[in-house]
């Protein structure tokens, strides 16, 4: 019999983030609806990847340090729309990560209040 989790996975082609974060993620014991938030946070952890890539390049891509009209010696510094959208898919993969945890934390005592301790301090 397979595995339903790698069945998913095997229609899911990650880099090398989404990979190791996917193989740190996963858990059998996911419904699907938590299965579904690990693989898109996967996907964003890809996205991050690519947008650190294309942000640490030595080009324009990322800013532009513009003199500004008004003050020849004043210069501003403008961020161009990659920092921005990588600042928001920073915050998007928090919120995906936050909500995984919080998910999981229903199942995830592995039956500790039964076993007594400090597990339910």
């Amino acid at each position: 019999m397979s595995d339903p989790l790698e069945e998913w996975f095997a229609t899911e082609t990650f880099e090398a983030g989404g990979r190791a974060l996917f193989d740190g993620l996963q858990d059998a014991r996911d419904p699907a609806d938590v299965h579904a938030l690990v693989v898109e946070a996967c996907r964003v952890q890809d996205r991050l990847d690519r947008l650190h890539r294309l942000s640490s390049r030595d080009d324009d891509t990322w800013g532009r340090i513009l003199p500004t009209p008004d003050n020849p010696g004043e210069f501003v510094l403008r961020l161009g729309p990659l920092l921005q959208e990588q600042r928001q898919t920073e915050v998007v993969f928090k919120q995906l990560t936050a909500e995984i945890w919080r998910r999981r934390s229903a199942y995830d005592d592995d039956d500790a209040d039964e076993e007594g301790g400090l597990a339910d301090l």
